[in-house]
């Protein structure tokens, strides 16, 4: 699991991005704190709410 600075993350996101799909889990940080986890979500069947997010 990879760690990432949310100015990083802003300036790279394509990058970091494709890292989740390819199963990489990545924990979003502002100032080393821990704020949010970017991670890969499997395709929804229609209907679901994974897809209306999409």
């Amino acid at each position: 699991m990879s760690r990432v600075g949310v100015k990083e993350l802003k300036d790279r996101l394509t990058h970091y991005l494709r890292l989740t799909q390819k199963g990489e889990e990545i924990v979003v940080t502002d100032r080393g704190r821990p704020i949010a986890l970017l991670q890969h979500i499997e395709a929804g069947k229609p209907g679901t709410r994974e897809t209306r997010l999409a």
